[in-house]
């Protein structure tokens, strides 16, 4: 399963780089205090309200990928998301050879964990 949070998501109040002096001098009024961080580590985690990602996590359930993109970027958002909801990352058909995106062919009422 992936989580793809859109429409305006924080991502650094989402795992939380409670870590990084720069995220606290940076964000003075955003930013989590460390003391209610959901700490994954030493240097990243979770916002308080994601008690269920936490769950996952230390379940050994759930994995976070940060920072990942592909080589040559093209620098359009819309067409980045194309290429992310088909698993493809040039023009062409997607992964499944149907032009399906992934998520038409695995989408299951999944409990939400927010």
């Amino acid at each position: 399963m992936v989580v793809e949070l859109d429409g305006g998501n924080d991502g650094l109040n989402t795992v939380i780089p409670y870590g990084d002096d720069a995220y606290y001098q940076q964000r003075p009024q955003l930013a989590i205090p460390a003391n209610q961080v959901l700490k994954i580590d030493d240097h990243f985690g979770f916002h308080p309200s994601l008690t269920g990602f936490e769950r996952l996590y230390k379940d050994g359930r759930f994995a976070l990928i940060h920072g990942c993109g592909y080589e040559n970027p093209i620098l359009s958002h819309f067409a980045a998301m194309g290429f992310w909801h088909t698993g493809v990352p040039v023009a062409g058909e997607s992964w499944d050879g149907l032009g399906a995106p992934p998520i038409h062919l695995v989408l299951k009422p999944w409990k939400i964990l927010l």
